[in-house]
């Protein structure tokens, strides 16, 4: 499984820009015969032993920025191609776009943490679910970022995902998060959930996530830990390869699809 976070535009090169990157390597895993499946798919295939194609391969991105979806003039780097219209170009695959819920973080995350532009939002949710090449997963309700104001008083040590260690927290920010999505943008996504960071916690391994499923209502979770999914992985400790971090080139891209 791969990951992509479509706000990294720094440039106009496959290195800068994680637009760029994802419409390269789409051709890339076409080129090398993969066959492209949705991250429902996966899980089904861990919890049930359902048979994936050969050579699969399954697309995500994280934080729900804009440009996952819309096609948008960037401010200094011009006019920027979604990974939904690239997905749709290529006619193969779904996208899930994992998206924190909280409408007030995302804009203080947008100010704060990227451009400032407004391009947080959740209006093309419920078209992207209908074109069908897009599914709208769970990223928490906050991302417990550390940007936000309503942690300035949080241990560092406890920030980015580290302290949801109890079901209150746990309830607060995926429980809730469900909810939300739910109400707002109802698709298979709903039911997967991406540590945010990649950071898990015991708690919500070993106790909250397989004992707790009225509140949260996920079959599975993905963490950023750079491994093949294989038959033994746990369904609450799915990897997955992100780029800039896993791979930095398609040379590194390939080495990672010999693999398969």
């Amino acid at each position: 499984m791969l990951a992509y976070h479509s706000h990294n535009i720094h440039g106009a090169t496959y290195q800068e820009n994680d637009l760029v990157a994802f419409a390269e390597d789409l051709e890339l895993l076409q080129a090398e015969g993969c066959n492209l499946v949705s991250l429902s798919q996966v899980a089904e295939s861990v919890i049930y032993g359902h048979a994936l194609p050969d050579r699969a391969v399954a697309l995500s991105c994280d934080d729900g920025a804009d440009y996952d979806f819309i096609d948008v003039l960037h401010e200094t780097w011009g006019e920027q191609t979604s990974f939904g219209t690239k997905i749709r170009q290529s006619g193969q695959g779904v996208l899930t776009s994992f998206v924190i819920a909280d409408p007030l973080a995302r804009e203080e995350i947008d100010k704060k943490c990227l451009a400032g532009v407004g391009r947080m939002n959740d209006f093309w949710w419920a078209d992207a679910i209908d074109s069908g090449v897009l599914h709208i997963g769970n990223h928490s309700w906050d991302h417990q970022h550390s940007c936000l104001e309503r942690y300035a008083n949080m241990p560092s040590e406890r920030l980015e995902f580290r302290s949801v260690d109890t079901i209150e927290a746990a309830d607060y920010q995926l429980g809730q998060a469900m909810e939300f999505l739910r109400g707002k943008a109802l698709n298979p996504g709903n039911a997967l959930f991406a540590y945010p960071y990649g950071h898990w916690t015991d708690y919500l391994v070993q106790e909250y996530l397989p004992h707790h499923y009225d509140a949260h209502r996920l079959v599975a979770a993905f963490t950023t830990n750079p491994e093949i999914v294989h038959a033994g992985s746990s369904r609450w400790l799915l990897p997955r390869f992100v780029f800039g971090q896993h791979w930095r080139n398609q040379s590194e891209l390939r080495y990672i699809l010999k693999q398969l």
